[in-house]
């Protein structure tokens, strides 16, 4: 058998085409198969503890996802059209036979666990296969053709800043659309947490992927970030797919490195200055790469894989603002106890180029504390100057709009005042000389 079946796939093989094994079947009316059954691989991964836990709420672990659609929501979903829009009707795209008989697998399993039901409708989209990393397929369905003709209703998306804030406060739990992160500090306390919202997904029906979650680890990927109870990190896949770009060759290209590199913008002091010459070619509305483009593409991929690691802030602790400016941009660092939360920073444009020194010191003061607004508006923060602006404008018999509007804005803010040179005197001495704005004035 071994022989003959070289001889009708032409070499040798552990592996047979359908078509292939039909040709074996019709020259030979026998076969015999080997079937090998052996256990899910575990996880080494998951402690005792976990696994006990994980039996208890083996429902919501599921190998599979159960046959048949869950329960009715309270709030039930409905797509609203445009009224008097023409319904697509899009053909298929063309797909390998391989691709084909994946895809009609998957229509078919899901019309069996009856999580689909056979369409009616005068509407035709496209669907495609999108190799995901564990070397399966995804069907995806192209439904730009509905979306354009879509009613849109906006929702307010969590802020992943605020998110990651709560890593450090009273929460313990954040969720983020799929994405569930829970947080302890001890292993009976987490142990403890994760019952509630196992028990919330088997009363809604929802289930999890096991081979997704990752139990009573000291740090984990969370929405870009590697979170640990240092602080937080880029993700070094993130990190090395931008060292590893090659040099833009398209105006896509280079909009597609800019949004990746400014979702790490907080990680890199004066970002905004360094990425100038790199928002000066997406202007032109054709793609153009100069010198100093390059420069600051290189540059910028530097200064990726020095970036610190950043404390969570503890809103028991005191904040502390450093502010500088120069002829580019204006900068500055949030911290706590010397440890750097965020870097904040904005390029100078048109008039503010002109600025005197005082003013450009000024605003730099005024942009960071509206930017931490929400970490600096209900207490008492320290602010590193050289008080040189602050004095300038103190000094003005007459304030103009601008400063009038300045002065009105800081009045909002408690603060103590300490010298640049000074960074390194300890928050406890500066908040012994306790004062506001007006008071130093």
């Amino acid at each position: 058998m071994e022989d003959k079946s070289k001889a009708v796939t032409g070499e040798w093989s552990s592996n047979l085409s359908k078509s292939q094994f039909l040709q074996v079947m019709y020259r030979f009316s026998k076969a015999y198969a080997l079937v090998l059954l052996e256990e899910n691989e575990e996880r080494g991964d998951i402690t005792p503890v976990v696994k006990s836990l994980l039996e208890e709420f083996r429902d919501v672990v599921p190998n599979e996802i159960p046959s048949g659609l869950p329960p009715m929501r309270d709030i039930q979903h409905h797509i609203d059209l445009v009224p008097g829009a023409a319904i697509p009707s899009k053909a298929a795209y063309r797909i390998s036979p391989k691709e084909h008989e994946e895809l009609q697998r998957q229509v078919d399993e899901l019309l069996h666990k009856e999580l689909i039901r056979e369409s009616l409708s005068p509407c035709a989209v496209p669907a495609l296969l999108v190799l995901k990393k564990d070397g399966y397929w995804r069907m995806c369905i192209d439904n730009r053709a509905m979306n354009k003709i879509t009613i849109n209703y906006h929702f307010p998306i969590p802020r992943l800043d605020d998110l990651i804030d709560q890593l450090h406060g009273a929460s313990f739990l954040v969720v983020y659309f799929d994405d569930i992160l829970i947080y302890s500090t001890s292993v009976k306390e987490h142990l403890e947490r994760l019952q509630e919202p196992f028990k919330v997904l088997r009363e809604q029906c929802l289930y999890a992927n096991l081979k997704k979650c990752h139990f009573l680890t000291n740090s984990v990927n969370f929405l870009g970030y590697i979170v640990s109870q240092e602080g937080i990190r880029m993700d070094l896949s993130k990190v090395e797919a931008i060292v590893n770009w090659p040099t833009p060759r398209s105006l896509q290209e280079i909009q597609s490195f800019h949004g990746l590199a400014s979702f790490y913008r907080r990680f890199i002091a004066g970002f905004s200055t360094l990425v100038v010459p790199i928002t000066e070619c997406l202007k032109a509305g054709v793609f153009k790469w100069d010198e100093a483009a390059q420069k600051s593409f290189e540059l910028i991929k530097k200064k990726m894989t020095e970036a610190p690691l950043l404390a969570l802030p503890d809103f028991e602790k005191v904040f502390e603002v450093c502010c500088d400016d120069s002829n580019v941009g204006i900068g500055a660092i949030l911290s706590q106890e010397g440890k750097p939360l965020a870097f904040f920073s904005e390029k100078s444009n048109g008039p503010r180029r002109n600025y005197s020194t005082y003013d450009k010191e000024f605003y730099a003061i005024v942009r960071a504390l509206a930017n931490w607004r929400h970490y600096l508006i209900s207490k008492e923060f320290v602010l590193f100057s050289d008080h040189e602006a602050l004095k300038y404008i103190n000094g003005q018999h007459k304030l103009n709009n601008r400063h009038a509007k300045w002065v009105e804005f800081l009045q909002a803010y408690t603060f103590v005042i300490k010298h640049k040179s000074g960074t390194q005197n300890q928050v406890a001495g500066a908040l012994s000389r306790r004062c506001g704005l007006l008071s130093f004035m």
